[in-house]
């Protein structure tokens, strides 16, 4: 049955309300109770969408990761080759506000807990999957457009960029006084420089 206009922003409003509590106690923390405190309800409400804490686990990602493959999207607009790439990796990092920061500690919460879930680990196979194709393509449009040379190993590079992210993401946890925005850009430009570029 097709969700109606109020039970889609009541999963909207239900999935903001578990993130907001996996950014600011981690997994661990993200209880039933604590969710429906977050959100002002009783924890009757959630018992009504989900069977358990695994189930409220996985459709909050389903929806966060929705929300930032959106944002991916838009951050490329109609960019191509090697500005669609940057403009893509860019989208990733964490920017020096509260909002950035608190998707970034989600994003980690979450990938920790898929090694111990099996179908919030199928989540984030299908969002990396995404990622790597959308990656792909633009290095793909960058050796059409003579940016890269076309010797270049696309799924290896690809790999290797999103690796790259995902670090400097880590590192932007471990000390964000140190690995400001600035940072991770310059970063980001050491790694997108390694692209093998055409003989001259």
């Amino acid at each position: 049955m097709t969700d109606t206009a109020e039970q889609s922003h009541r999963k909207r409003e239900l999935a903001d309300a578990v993130c907001g509590v996996i950014a600011a106690r981690g997994i661990r923390g993200t209880t039933v109770r604590a969710v429906a405190r977050e959100g002002g309800w009783t924890t009757g409400v959630l018992t009504h969408y989900f069977a358990d804490k695994t189930e409220m686990l996985n459709f909050a990602c389903e929806a966060w990761m929705n929300r930032y493959h959106i944002e991916f999207l838009s951050a490329i607009g109609r960019r191509r080759g090697l500005s669609a790439l940057r403009a893509l990796l860019s989208s990733d990092l964490t920017a020096d506000e509260p909002e950035s920061e608190r998707g970034t500690r989600i994003w980690l919460s979450l990938i920790e807990e898929a090694a111990r879930n099996g179908a919030l680990a199928g989540n984030w196979r299908g969002l990396y999957s995404a990622y790597v194709s959308e990656c792909e393509e633009h290095i793909r449009e960058a050796i059409e457009d003579g940016e890269v040379a076309d010797s270049c190993d696309v799924a290896t590079c690809s790999t290797a960029l999103i690796a790259a992210v995902d670090g400097i993401n880590i590192r932007r946890i471990l000390d964000p006084h140190e690995f400001t925005l600035a940072v991770q850009r310059r970063a980001l430009e050491q790694a997108l420089a390694l692209l093998p570029r055409p003989l001259a």
